[in-house]
């Protein structure tokens, strides 16, 4: 068995790109621990919060703030925006086993492309003799986890949920 996280590109003006993490399920511990690795290395090294999550086109365009302090966030050129996706490519390809693919399409429907990484997925997986449980990233159920939310507003969040899954 493999374990796939799916995350797209976020622009889909262009076409769509889909990149997949594909880690056999008796290595995610070690995936997991390298890629926390990763980003306790950022964290240290650049102030960047552990929970930050990372965009490589906010990232290496120079946009979004990541770090703690504004006089980090001074500091954080565009070289040092470059080290980061490099100390976390470098800590991500030291977890053995771990693959990852990308897939682009001149698609602008997220839905095709997902169907074409399921295809690849399939072919991939029975090439390989192995089963893949595919993981996409996107909103997952409902708001925070302790928010008072009324049964209209969470079945309201659930229904988006659903809709944006829809691949």
């Amino acid at each position: 068995m493999h374990l796939v996280y799916v995350d797209d590109s976020g622009d889909s003006r262009h076409g769509t790109t889909l990149t997949a993490l594909i880690v056999p399920d008796d290595r995610w511990n070690e995936v997991i621990a390298a890629w926390l690795g990763g980003r306790r290395a950022i964290h240290h090294e650049f102030g960047i919060p552990t929970t930050r999550e990372l965009h490589a086109n906010e990232l290496y365009k120079g946009r979004g703030k990541y770090c703690e302090t504004e006089g980090q966030e001074r500091l954080f050129s565009t070289p040092r925006r470059a080290a980061t996706g490099r100390i976390m490519l470098s800590a991500l390809a030291a977890a053995e086993g771990a693959l990852v693919v990308t897939i682009a399409t001149p698609c602008r429907s997220s839905t095709e492309s997902y169907n074409t990484l399921l295809r690849w997925l399939d072919g991939w997986a029975e090439e390989n003799d192995t089963t893949v449980m595919v993981f996409y990233d996107g909103q997952q159920g409902y708001g925070e986890p302790c928010a008072p939310l009324s049964p209209a507003q969470a079945r309201a969040e659930w229904d988006t949920a659903l809709r944006a899954s829809t691949p």
